[in-house]
């Protein structure tokens, strides 16, 4: 459990960095495994920040890849009301 706690705080400080982060945010337990976690950054208002979201993402993705004994991706689910596949 240790080495879990070590992994998520890198993760969540890798995800802190982001300047239009408002937080950051982990349910640790995903279907009842404890080395299991799900993260949440909540992002500053569009009138606040120069990036888009998938912009962000974009640049987190090798950061949270070269995380040493984490599988971590960023997704950046679709607005409100728009399926999953909707191109």
């Amino acid at each position: 459990m240790a080495t879990f706690k070590r992994y998520l705080a890198t993760f969540k400080r890798v995800l802190g960095d982001i300047p239009e982060s408002n937080g950051v945010f982990a349910i640790v337990g995903m279907g009842g495994k404890v080395t299991e976690a799900l993260t949440f950054v909540e992002l500053k208002d569009w009138s606040e920040r120069e990036r888009s979201s998938l912009q962000i993402a974009g640049e987190l993705g090798p950061q949270l890849f070269g995380i040493p004994g984490v599988l971590g991706f960023p997704i950046t689910p679709p607005s409100l009301g728009q399926p999953m596949m909707d191109q």
